[in-house]
């Protein structure tokens, strides 16, 4: 059985970012700005789910096996991890998965000079290589 070209990217999810200090558009587009010594104070899924949410998601149809393999490795913003599981990965695993690499990559970022918080619509996770890339929009 082959890899699936792209997970999770038929559904919606957006994060919310916290942050320590106050941010600014950038007067010439709508990018949400931080400065460099902006601190993440959290990062959640806000949204989840293309029709009603992370709630919803949380219920059974988002705890069936889609990657029936035993192994995945994800990538986020030059985080790579790899995730072990005997039985598959269903949507809140990989969904699980993708912030748990988020929450450390993310303050990795660099976007005008500080922390990237425009980017935050997920975009599913595409394969490159034997690599699950998360994929962010704005």
């Amino acid at each position: 059985m082959s890899k699936p070209a792209k997970l999770l990217n038929e559904d919606s999810a957006t994060l919310n970012i916290k942050v320590n200090k106050s941010t600014s558009h950038n007067k010439y587009s709508l990018v949400l700005l931080a400065t460099n010594d902006t601190v993440i104070e959290s990062i959640e899924w806000i949204h989840l789910d293309k029709t009603t949410g992370y709630q919803a998601c949380l219920e059974d149809s988002c705890k069936q096996v889609i990657y029936p393999f035993n192994e995945i490795t994800i990538e986020s913003n030059g985080v790579t991890k790899k995730f072990v599981s005997e039985d598959g990965f269903d949507v809140i695993n990989l969904y699980d998965y993708v912030l748990e690499i988020e929450k450390e990559a993310r303050s990795l970022t660099n976007l005008c000079g500080g922390i990237d918080l425009h980017h935050i619509f997920f975009e599913g996770l595409h394969l490159e290589g034997d690599v699950y890339v998360a994929y962010w929009g704005s």
